[in-house]
């Protein structure tokens, strides 16, 4: 095995672990926050494991922070539009270019996309308007995966009263 095969291994496991624990499966209709490497190999692991339709979001603008954020995590950094492309090559059936910090907003765009909500959600950016714009879009009956680093996004609660399974899958909850 080649260094750069062996590189691959961690985000594969990630990838892997995310998709077993949402039970992606035959007919899924999966929504991956992110288009870093993680949420790339989470998108071809939930294709890989019969997932029918993947939509991808990723953010191409940098904010410095959110209006009444009182986080560091807010400071985004730049998302090459390419990455969206490359996920769209490499099997997602659609991709959401994310310029707007209306996460509600963002979540119906999601909707009208793929034409239902989500069955299965992974996110893996870890940005707050991320993890709100999921939250939205998931509303009802969605198993969410999320890896989460910042404790104080689970203040909140009020958002996830309809979601069947909100699980964490790295990080300190």
């Amino acid at each position: 095995m080649s260094f750069d095969e062996g590189a691959l291994l961690e985000p594969l496991s990630v990838g892997v672990h995310a998709c077993q624990r949402a039970g992606v499966k035959l007919g899924s209709n999966v929504l991956v926050c992110g288009a870093g490497p993680i949420g790339l190999v989470c998108m071809l692991t939930a294709k890989a494991s019969g997932a029918s339709k993947v939509i991808m979001t990723g953010r191409v603008e940098k904010y410095e922070r959110f209006s009444g954020c009182c986080c560091c995590c807010c400071r985004l950094a730049d998302i090459d539009e390419g990455r969206l492309k490359a996920a769209k090559e490499m099997g997602a059936t659609y991709t959401v270019k994310v310029t707007s910090r209306d996460s509600r907003a963002l979540a119906k765009e999601i909707e009208a996309t793929l034409g239902c909500q989500p069955d299965r959600t992974l996110e893996c950016s870890g940005a707050e308007p991320s993890i709100a714009t999921a939250i939205y879009v998931s509303i009802v009956a969605c198993q969410f995966m999320l890896s989460l680093k910042s404790s104080h996004l689970w203040n909140q609660c009020e958002l996830i009263r309809g979601v069947t399974s909100f699980q964490g899958i790295a990080g300190q909850a």
